[in-house]
């Protein structure tokens, strides 16, 4: 697979995880936002739904297993 077309828009999807009043945050390894703190989360891949995006970041970035509830919202960053 390649990477992103320069200036071409780019499917990005964050997971909301929480327990009682606790909000999962991850701390970013890597650029864009090296050092942050942010939601697991992360690019969508070709032919990966935006559900099946969010369950694999949870995943990758946390070694947990989830499942995808509603849509909470969206941002745009131009």
């Amino acid at each position: 697979m390649t990477g992103p077309v320069q200036g071409a828009p780019t499917v990005c999807v964050g997971a909301v995880a929480t327990r009682t009043n606790e909000l999962l945050m991850i701390r970013r390894a890597t650029d864009p936002g090296r050092g942050r703190w942010s939601v697991p989360g992360g690019r969508v891949e070709r032919g990966e739904t935006l559900a099946e995006a969010v369950v694999r970041e949870l995943s990758e970035e946390t070694g947990l297993s989830g499942i995808c509830g509603p849509l909470l919202g969206w941002t745009e960053i131009i």
